[in-house]
């Protein structure tokens, strides 16, 4: 069941550590403090996060579909089994966020630094990945069918199980330096 919760940014600020299933779909939090907020499972979808705190908050199954979170800080953050379809990660700092499992089909993830990004199951079929550096990122048994992967750094990137199928711009020198396995389905280069 849904909680609802006054919409307005001081009053979410106020109770960020009961945030459980909570309805803010549509919610502009622009630069709010939500760090270590609990928002396990709830409804953020459409929301305005953009330059919001959200260090070592808890967004395990969150619904962030079209959530705007250019800019920001989700250092630490926990985000597994969340679906982040079509949302904004642009100039997000996402260092020791685990993505475990997560949706993050269409997502922008424009000037992000995912090494060593934990992304482990996620889907980002169709990602657009052109130049980012993935060193050290763990991707195994994540959804890269289609994804754009021209000039991204693969080095020590972790690709067991991973599916690769059709993926773009991909070329054998970048495959070279990292972790497959008989698992790994690779596209034809």
């Amino acid at each position: 069941m849904t909680q609802q919760v006054p919409r307005d940014r001081k009053s979410i600020e106020a109770n960020k550590q009961n945030l459980m299933v909570a309805d803010l779909k549509g919610v502009d939090l622009r630069k709010a403090d939500l760090s270590k907020a609990n928002l396990h499972r709830a409804n953020l979808q459409q929301a305005n996060l953009k330059e919001c705190n959200l260090t070592r908050a808890d967004l395990i199954g969150c619904d962030l579909r079209q959530a705007d979170l250019t800019g920001a800080d989700l250092r630490g953050a926990n985000l597994p089994m969340s679906n982040l379809n079509d949302s904004r990660l642009d100039g997000a700092d996402i260092r020791g966020a685990d993505f475990s499992e997560a949706d993050l089909r269409g997502v922008s993830l424009a000037r992000l630094d995912l090494k060593h990004a934990n992304l482990r199951g996620v889907n980002l079929s169709g990602a657009r990945l052109e130049g980012l550096d993935l060193h050290n990122a763990d991707l195994r048994k994540a959804n890269l069918s289609g994804a754009h992967l021209k000039n991204a750094r693969l080095e020590k990137t972790d690709l067991r199980g991973a599916d690769l199928r059709d993926a773009q711009g991909l070329t054998a020198s970048q495959i070279q330096p990292a972790l497959i396995d008989n698992e790994t389905i690779l596209p034809e280069i």
